[in-house]
């Protein structure tokens, strides 16, 4: 068993990133809220639009059966709706956290996937059962009342967010499938939902976000989505998609300058794939690809998925909010690591990148790490990016603006690893950066007192 070492150290601090981040030019928060956000013309009155449409679905069916065979076998070897029923209105486990759950319950984010995953499976299949249950899944959703907890925050925050993006994904994908009495209904729900998230998060003087933290950008994911879902029907779409443009613009100017993901690990598993998800659905519905302006600070974080995971595959560089420490380190028994890895097939098919594609193949297949939904994973992957083998991607790395340090003997399992940390929370290009961003409020409620301190894994030997 590997045990990391923590102790106190001295590190230098450098000081160019907030040089350079006071001289990025930033357009008024109340400029971006007026940008147009309307569907691509050809998109308008049909559905599906917003991850695929008709013609691009027909692509997705041809790679399940050749080339990405064994990606797409993967997401649907084990489609969750078909054997669950989904809770009840009014059951308590839709009270339940992740971390609360009882041994057979099932979070709203586990509800969320599984009616994504169902919605998916039947659009490139067109199996009668999946259709059958996804649509039991999506009109018990929309019975829920609230969604999320009752006890805090209902109809905002996270679930709910999921729950946006799951019943907006299966509204546009499965559209022609529901009765118009279906239809209806959902869009009702649909619509009243995001109406909520709208009214929480809509800009007025003297507002603040934390742009950076997922809190923030999860919500804005599913509401984009839910617009995207109802332009044409929803007056008020056009609206909502504009607000989380918006506030996106923000999030990617404040994301982690040098690749490395200040809430911790787990929090980069639970929340990226959830801004890859919104450049996606804006790319597709309105033609336009944020995906360029991120290239700097999107390819190294393949450094930083693949140094945080300790050799044995299972354990993490546990530095911000990454698990329970040595609690978490010592059990016996523990569940597969989720390292999030479609979110680095992703970067490598819009980059072109061989090591992404190297990296995510490595937690995948080498490592058997997991991700929360294995159809993205086959939907961004591009089998022409070859993958680097993993003995050609550095056995260290520097991220300067986060003042992160990884070093490791090898990628084997019976490697020695080594990390250091001394930095801000949420780097130094914040000190240039928050002064001229007003509307932004710092959250560090996920980034723990790592400050110069390191972490060791001993030899195998040892």
């Amino acid at each position: 068993m590997l045990v990391p070492l923590v102790v106190s150290a001295v590190w230098a601090v450098p000081g160019r990133t907030a040089a350079r981040a006071s001289r990025v030019t930033i357009t008024p928060f109340e400029e971006l809220l007026r940008l147009p956000a309307k569907l691509r013309p050809e998109l308008r009155g049909k559905h599906p639009r917003v991850f695929f449409d008709a013609a691009s679905l027909k692509a997705v069916r041809a790679r399940a059966r050749t080339a990405d065979g064994e990606l797409w076998r993967a997401a649907v070897g084990d489609i969750r709706a078909l054997k669950l029923n989904p809770p009840e209105p009014g059951s308590p486990m839709l009270d339940r956290s992740g971390v609360e759950q009882e041994e057979g319950d099932m979070s709203q984010y586990d509800i969320a996937y599984i009616l994504a995953e169902a919605t998916y499976a039947y659009s490139v299949e067109q199996d009668p059962r999946q259709l059958e249950a996804a649509k039991r899944w999506l009109m018990t959703i929309i019975k829920y009342d609230p969604w999320g907890y009752t006890f805090r925050t209902p109809n905002v925050d996270l679930p709910p967010a999921h729950l946006l993006y799951a019943v907006g994904f299966a509204y546009d994908a499965l559209y022609d499938q529901l009765n118009a009495e279906e239809r209806a209904a959902v869009r009702a729900k649909l619509a009243r939902q995001a109406r909520f998230m709208y009214d929480y998060f809509k800009y007025k003087p003297k507002k603040k976000y934390s742009f950076a933290q997922n809190h923030t950008f999860i919500p804005m994911t599913g509401l984009a989505v839910a617009a995207f879902a109802l332009m044409g029907e929803e007056p008020e779409a056009e609206q909502w998609a504009q607000l989380a443009r918006a506030v996106y613009d923000r999030v990617l100017l404040t994301f982690d300058a040098d690749g490395y993901y200040y809430e911790g690990f787990h929090y980069y598993a639970f929340s990226l794939h959830w801004i890859v998800r919104y450049l996606d659905a804006l790319e597709h519905a309105t033609g336009e690809d944020l995906y360029p302006r991120m290239r700097e600070r999107f390819v190294p974080l393949k450094y930083y998925a693949a140094h945080s995971v300790l050799p044995d595959g299972r354990n993490l560089f546990d530095f911000g909010d990454a698990g329970r420490g040595a609690a978490e380190r010592s059990r016996e028994s523990k569940e597969r690591l989720n390292t999030g890895y479609e979110v680095l097939y992703r970067f490598a098919a819009k980059y072109g990148d061989a090591e992404a594609q190297g990296v995510a193949e490595w937690l995948r297949r080498d490592l058997g790490t997991t991700t929360f939904e294995r159809i993205w994973a086959f939907h961004a992957h591009d089998p022409a990016v070859k993958p680097a083998p993993m003995s050609s991607v550095p056995t260290a790395h520097y991220f300067k603006d986060s003042g992160t340090a990884f070093w490791r003997t090898s990628w084997q399992r019976e490697a020695t690893a080594f990390a250091f940390r001394c930095d801000p929370p949420e780097g130094h290009h914040v000190a240039g950066l928050l002064p001229r961003v007003p509307e932004w409020r710092l959250n560090t409620g996920h980034a723990h007192p790592d400050a110069n301190s390191f972490i060791t894994t001993p030899t195998a030997a040892t």
